[in-house]
């Protein structure tokens, strides 16, 4: 499982990778603000489909989860009828200065998905001044938005063991720290950028 998009200085990351199919947690790591304020709010969407969604709670900010119901009612594993699924995750009345970053930790379970299928996971990110919408998803118009959604692709029935080899050069050339370590560690790593 990948999480990928375009290469821009700003980012966000998702340690460590995650499969479909399975449980995973990850953290959502934010490593800046915006208009180098402190970032107060973290909002995700979370794709639909993605279920058993669980956020942890970050000392010094208030957590919420906002619930859309599902078209049809599915049965858990252990019998119970489920008629909703998480769809927004917020971090919010926090205090994340610029120059420090924050792990906003979730655990979920991607659904079966076949080989290039693409998840997207729009972010936004609430600043003392202003805030960054990442929530553009790309279209044949428009490839490369200026505020993409992160993504994650499905490679190999959700393994680690293809890692594009264009995207590795794009992070390769990037001047960010967060992402070289990422690029360091090659295929073990997911990437969320923002």
């Amino acid at each position: 499982m990948l999480f990928l998009a375009s290469s821009v200085a700003a980012h966000v990351t998702l340690n460590p990778p995650v499969s479909t199919g399975s449980y995973s947690a990850a953290n959502v790591r934010v490593p800046h603000g915006c208009n180098s304020t402190a970032t107060i709010s973290v909002s995700i969407t979370i794709p639909q489909g993605v279920s058993s969604v669980k956020p942890s709670r970050v000392n010094g900010w208030q957590l919420s989860i906002a619930k859309r119901p599902l078209a049809v009612p599915i049965t858990s594993e252990s019998g119970q009828s489920i008629t909703d699924e998480v769809d927004t995750v917020t971090w919010n009345q926090g205090n994340l200065p610029d120059e420090e970053y924050q792990d906003f930790g979730l655990t979920f379970k991607l659904p079966p998905a076949e080989d290039g299928k693409v998840f997207y996971f729009p972010v936004v990110q609430q600043c003392i001044s202003g805030f960054n919408n990442w929530t553009m998803i790309p279209s044949a118009a428009t490839p490369k938005p200026s505020y993409p959604a992160p993504s994650v692709t499905v490679f190999q029935n959700g393994t680690l063991a293809k890692y594009n080899a264009t995207q590795m050069a794009v992070l390769a050339g990037s001047k960010s720290d967060a992402m070289r370590s990422t690029v360091a560690i090659g295929a073990l790593a997911a990437l969320l950028v923002l």
